[in-house]
């Protein structure tokens, strides 16, 4: 729950960004998207936590924020680039993959249908960078 959190606060604000500093409508739009969608999955997360007693982190993590700063610096292309790459993809490629074995390992029923409703989302956003990546040239490493 605790790394869904901070992930989540990160995924928000770096969504919040996005849609005010993206050069292209595509990357404002899915900036405006992932603001949207994570901040109503933290909501559900934190009453979730509230109820079972579970404090979640009131901070993104450290390394998070270094990339909301790092991604700041950048302009125009570069920044449409950088974000869909490393946040429209990376993130939500490692966050699929987080969800999906946590979703077989939780025992938890409540977190499992929370994991269930938030997944769709997350290969939504997903497919949208993978479309935005051909439009901004932000074509993932293979590493």
């Amino acid at each position: 729950m605790t790394k869904a959190a901070g992930g989540g606060m990160f995924e928000a604000a770096v969504g919040s960004l996005a849609s005010q500093k993206g050069a292209s409508q595509g990357v404002k739009d899915f900036g405006a998207m992932l603001n949207e969608h994570h901040s109503m999955a933290n909501q559900e997360l934190e009453a979730l936590a509230a109820a079972k007693g579970v404090k979640l982190p009131s901070e993104m993590p450290r390394s998070k924020k270094k990339t909301i700063d790092r991604l700041a610096r950048a302009d125009g292309q570069k920044f449409d680039r950088q974000f869909v790459k490393e946040v429209g993809i990376k993130d939500h490629e490692k966050d699929i993959a987080d969800f999906e074995k946590a979703a077989g390992e939780t025992k938890d029923p409540e977190l499992k249908a929370w994991i269930t409703r938030t997944l769709p989302n997350l290969r939504k956003h997903l497919e949208t960078a993978q479309q935005l990546a051909e439009t901004t040239g932000a074509k993932p490493s293979s590493n």
